[in-house]
């Protein structure tokens, strides 16, 4: 497609979905077995960033040019919108009853809550928070820092903080299958790192080869989320060392937008 990618997400039975950023859409990657025949899912403006599924099979994607999040059918058919007021939505994660949608805005820390009943807009936490997010089974978060990762509680309050040595722009981040681990990636050098969401330090590190200043994306196939649910996929789930690291090149992108 050219230009820049971030977002990714699989659906049930293993085709990965990924936003083209700087295209305005999203493709379609059948899986999880070869061929990875690619097509255009769907069409949405203003720099789509992340992508994710509720129960239903709905596809949620959020535009970090504008604040759009776009509801679609599992065919890729708009269903309804909402926009979060702030003029941008880069990473979203949906509650588990599917009544609210929380978000990052990058350029600013915070983790917000957008109501899809009220269209109302709250303040998760106001100082920390500004890349990817995942909401957890006990009503807090994981939520990428930018110079740490940090553990929030249901009232919104850090619990826990997360880092490695030598890494300081953490951005990526998923859940694992297993349910007591996390990824995430580290924009500046290219590791991406696996957490016990308990706390301590990293279980273990990988770097994707790339070099700093590529990687602002990474999906982790059969993660089990909580407004999407279910069982991951029981076959063809990858090796860890083996996942789909996706969002080469986001930094012009990130200068332009967080450095005016």
């Amino acid at each position: 497609m050219g230009g820049f990618t971030t977002g990714s997400a699989s659906d049930s039975t293993g085709n990965l979905y990924v936003t083209n950023f700087s295209a305005g859409s999203v493709t379609k990657f059948t899986g999880p077995g070869d061929p990875h025949t690619p097509s255009i899912f769907l069409n949405q403006s203003g720099l789509p960033e992340s992508i994710l599924f509720d129960k239903s099979g709905n596809v949620f994607v959020s535009s970090a040019g504008t604040g759009f999040i776009g509801k679609y059918s599992a065919a890729g058919g708009l269903l309804t919108s909402f926009n979060t007021g702030k003029g941008r939505a880069d990473w979203i994660d949906l509650s588990g009853d599917q009544s609210k949608i929380f978000f990052t805005i990058d350029i600013q820390k915070g983790v917000f809550v957008l109501d899809l009943g009220t269209s109302a807009v709250t303040t998760f936490n106001a100082s920390v928070g500004n890349f990817a997010l995942r909401l957890l089974g006990d009503g807090g978060l994981l939520v990428a820092n930018q110079e740490d990762i940090k553990r929030l509680d249901s009232a919104g309050a850090v619990i826990t903080t997360y880092d490695a040595p030598g890494e300081d722009d953490w951005f990526a981040l998923n859940l694992d299958p297993d349910g007591t681990t996390f990824w995430s990636g580290d924009f500046g050098t290219g590791d991406f790192c696996q957490f016990n969401i308990s706390g301590g330090a990293a279980i273990r590190c990988k770097n994707t080869g790339t070099g700093g200043d590529s990687l602002f994306g990474l999906s982790v196939f059969g993660e089990i989320t909580q407004g999407g649910g279910g069982p991951p996929p029981t076959t063809g789930i990858p090796e860890p060392s083996s996942l789909v690291l996706l969002g080469v090149g986001l930094l012009l992108v990130l200068r332009v937008t967080r450095h005016p």
